[in-house]
């Protein structure tokens, strides 16, 4: 079992749950059970399932949830133990096969890098998001 942490922006705030918390009650429960998946998997297995798809940019990898709307949580392996855990570092949607925020891939490689620089301060256990 992996462990599966969330990013938190500088000001602390835990970006999956309140991007999770902005979708509908149908997507909330998807995300829960995709994030509880992911968990038990290994990465290997994750990719070959199309759990996870890429990388995408750098080190980062999406989900692809399909759900209300495209669901795109973007995350990491590691970064600090790549073998035993996952970093949940953006939630983003797809549109006409584009990543919305356009930025996505390159907020959430920053994001990682920020995980590097500060693992104690910039992420927290993940937690379920609320249905």
């Amino acid at each position: 079992m992996k462990l599966l942490w969330n990013f938190l922006d500088n000001r602390g705030k835990n970006v999956i749950k309140a991007w999770g918390t902005a979708q509908t009650k149908r997507d909330r429960g998807m995300l829960n059970q995709r994030f509880d998946r992911l968990v038990q998997v290994d990465f290997g297995l994750a990719i070959g399932s199309k759990l996870l798809a890429g990388p995408i940019y750098g080190h980062v990898y999406k989900m692809q949830i399909h759900g209300d709307v495209q669901l795109r949580p973007i995350l990491c392996k590691g970064p600090i133990k790549n073998d035993d855990e996952y970093t949940l570092l953006l939630g983003a949607v797809e549109r006409d096969s584009r990543l919305v925020p356009a930025s996505a891939k390159q907020d959430a490689e920053n994001n990682r890098t920020a995980v590097l620089a500060s693992p104690l301060t910039r992420r927290t256990a993940h937690e379920r998001i609320p249905k």
